[in-house]
């Protein structure tokens, strides 16, 4: 069954690089936002760079923008691949609430609590155990394969 050796190669870690790319695409689009407000002069203080008086505010910064664009845009590049990959191993998942599991914790990025709330429990321990279980059944079946 080739699917289901595909399946077992995806770790949690894996997983979690969706969420974590979106949080790194989320800080590059505020400090894009802040370097164009920066060379607006709507701003004089941005991370990272020392305060500059209103003159200095104004000069250009199109190069940092243009290398921080280019990283975003190559950033969403690998997001996408890695959703393609993440759906597709999700959709060959068997059970379905554990593909409800995944999806709402590494699709939709949500925390174990609010991933046992939209699965109707009150215990995040619930999909988390779940979670932990299926993976650990996934590292056996690896094992046995071998």
């Amino acid at each position: 069954m080739n699917d289901s050796k595909e399946r077992k190669e995806v770790t949690p870690e894996q997983l979690g690089q969706l969420r974590a790319l979106n949080r790194e695409i989320a800080a590059q689009k505020d400090r894009l936002a802040q370097l164009r407000a920066l060379r607006q002069g709507k701003q004089t203080r941005v991370e990272g760079i020392p305060y500059l008086g209103p003159e200095q505010a104004q000069e250009p910064y199109g190069l940092q923008i243009q290398a921080l664009e280019e990283k975003i845009k190559e950033n969403l590049g690998r997001c996408l691949e890695e959703l393609a990959r993440l759906e597709e191993f999700i959709g060959r998942v068997e059970d379905s609430q554990m593909r409800q599991i995944l999806s709402l914790r590494y699709v939709s990025g949500l925390t174990w609590q609010q991933t046992a709330f939209r699965m109707g429990h009150y215990d995040e321990q619930i999909p988390r155990k779940k979670h932990r279980k299926f993976f650990e059944n996934q590292s056996k079946e690896k094992k046995i394969c071998r």
